[in-house]
C-alpha cells in the first residue's frame, strides 16, 4: 500500500507541474509583388500567348520584368505541363485515351478562358491548384 501512494504522489507531482510556456514565433510577412498598373498595359499584347501550347515560353523570357505577363505565363507552363502528363497518358489503351480526351476538353476550355482574360488585362487566378502550383515557380 505504501508503495501505491508513493506512486500516486508521483502522478500527483507530475500533473501538477505547470508547463514551460513558450513564446510564440512571430509570423513572417510575406510581401506580395506589387501589381503595377502600367504592367496590366504593357504586358497584355503578349501575355495572351501563355495559354496556348508552348507559346508560354514568349512572354516568359519576353517580359521577364512584366508581372502580368509573368503571372499569366506561370499559369501558361503550368498547363502545358498538365497537357503533356495528359499526353503520356495515350500509352495506356482506352482508359488513358478516355481521360486525355476528357482532360483536353477541360484544358482547351481553361486556356480559352485564361486567354480571354489576359486580353482583357485581368488578373485571372485559375482554378483547381493551377495558379496555386504557379506561384511556386520563382523566375
Amino acid at each position: 500500500m505504501a508503495e501505491e501512494k508513493k506512486g500516486e504522489k508521483k502522478e500527483e507531482m507530475k500533473q501538477e507541474q505547470p508547463r514551460p510556456q513558450t513564446k510564440p514565433e512571430p509570423k513572417k510577412e510575406v510581401k506580395k509583388k506589387e501589381r503595377n498598373p502600367n504592367d496590366v498595359e504593357d504586358g497584355k499584347g503578349i501575355a495572351w500567348l501563355s495559354y496556348i501550347g508552348i507559346l508560354f515560353l514568349i512572354p516568359l523570357l519576353a517580359k521577364k520584368d512584366n508581372s502580368f505577363c509573368m503571372h499569366h505565363a506561370k499559369q501558361g507552363m503550368v498547363y502545358f505541363i498538365i497537357e503533356f502528363c495528359l499526353a503520356v497518358l495515350l500509352i495506356v489503351p482506352f482508359l488513358g485515351w478516355i481521360i486525355y480526351v476528357l482532360g483536353m476538353i477541360f484544358m482547351l476550355v481553361m486556356s480559352i478562358i485564361g486567354l480571354i482574360q489576359a486580353l482583357q488585362g485581368n488578373w485571372w487566378e485559375a482554378p483547381m491548384g493551377i495558379n496555386g502550383l504557379s506561384k511556386k515557380f520563382n523566375f
